[in-house]
């Protein structure tokens, strides 16, 4: 079972201000549920071993007369440990409200309708509500697709069923014939000319002495030709 119960050292004549730091952090987190506690008090511990380094080192200034702790040669290792042990809480500290966060955002994620708790971040409760909902269109997805080859699979046999052992229907070739009869084609007549044919740059048959083109070639000078 895990347990929640964290004893930090704490002297006699120290007990009041201790009640007094954790009664006031418990009432500036609120927590709740196993986890919630377990933090909580890793937290308070945190919190009074940074209040007692800080305690320390104010009696080390006292030691060392005025002057800085840690040029002074008989305190410099105390303010060196204590400077070792003050980052050490701290980092504690800050990780313990980063985890105390986290599980009051996901508290209030299964309780949407309720107050939002202290430590609880409004940005990374909308941002899970996001995620859930995201999840489960996913999920209603990958069911509507099961859901789906289901009911293919559900046709596939009906029509396995009720088709498959029926004979296919014989096709008539008659009926259905691919060939098909032409009409008759008209015969196609090879002209033959009874002289060569003349070149439009050659010597014209009628014996002007002009190219073809230009004489009984040429419609215009043809005619002329045979008026004249």
């Amino acid at each position: 079972m895990l347990s929640t119960t964290l004893t930090p050292f704490v002297l006699p004549q120290d007990l009041d201000v201790f009640s007094a730091l954790q009664a006031d952090l418990h009432q500036a987190i609120q927590p709740t549920g196993v986890f919630e506690h377990f933090a909580f008090d890793r937290l308070v511990n945190a919190a009074w071993n940074m209040r007692r380094v800080s305690t320390a080192e104010i009696s080390l200034l006292d030691r060392s007369n005025g002057e800085d702790p840690l040029l002074h040669p008989d305190t410099a290792a105390d303010a060196r440990r204590f400077a070792s042990l003050t980052r050490g809480y701290e980092s504690s500290y800050s990780r313990t409200y980063k985890e105390l966060v986290d599980l009051q955002s996901h508290r209030a994620l299964r309780n949407l309708d309720a107050e939002l708790p202290p430590l609880a971040d409004p940005i990374k409760v909308a941002r899970l509500v996001k995620q859930r909902q995201a999840i489960r269109a996913r999920d209603l997805d990958i069911e509507w697709k099961a859901q789906d080859v289901e009911l293919q699979k559900r046709r596939c046999d009906h029509y396995d069923r009720e088709y498959a052992s029926k004979p296919v229907a014989q096709v008539q070739p008659a009926q259905h014939s691919a060939v098909q009869t032409l009409p008759p084609q008209p015969k196609v007549e090879t002209i033959v000319r009874d002289t060569p044919k003349i070149g439009r740059n050659e010597l014209c048959p009628c014996g002007s002495g002009l190219k073809f083109k230009r004489c009984c070639g040429n419609p215009v000078q043809g005619g002329l030709a045979q008026t004249a």
